[in-house]
């Protein structure tokens, strides 16, 4: 197995009160589609080839890969580029993802751990 990755040098530390959150939205709304491929042709071709993808967002980076089988490799590459270049962001899409990520927030809010550790940073680093 090998990884392919793109790491951006885009993360909440990038962010502003007024944008907030916005680095991890589209860290999710990169997997919603292409001008070439589905939502759905996304998920049964990474299943097909018998790939990993994910992606994650940090206060430094945003991190999409592909693990995947080392004949796979310019597979990985074109996915992960086209998936990077080409992505659609309909409406409905945004919708269904901002649901998603106002989910994950009360979930981070909810883990005490998390909620002071983000607290901590940002009381040193504002």
């Amino acid at each position: 197995m090998v990884t392919v990755g793109v790491v951006i040098k885009v993360g909440s530390r990038n962010e502003t009160h007024d944008n907030s959150g916005v680095a991890h939205f589209l860290e999710h709304i990169h997997f919603k589609g292409t001008q070439k491929r589905s939502r759905q042709q996304l998920e049964l071709e990474v299943e097909e080839n018998g790939a990993h993808m994910n992606a994650y967002t940090s206060r430094e980076y945003t991190t999409f890969y592909i693990d995947c089988f080392k004949d796979k490799v310019d597979w990985a590459v074109d996915f992960l580029g086209d998936v990077l270049s080409s992505s659609r962001f309909s409406q409905d899409a945004v919708d269904s993802e901002r649901e998603t990520i106002l989910a994950e927030f009360d979930h981070v809010e909810a883990n005490v751990q998390e909620f002071m550790m983000d607290n901590i940073h940002y009381t040193a680093y504002r």
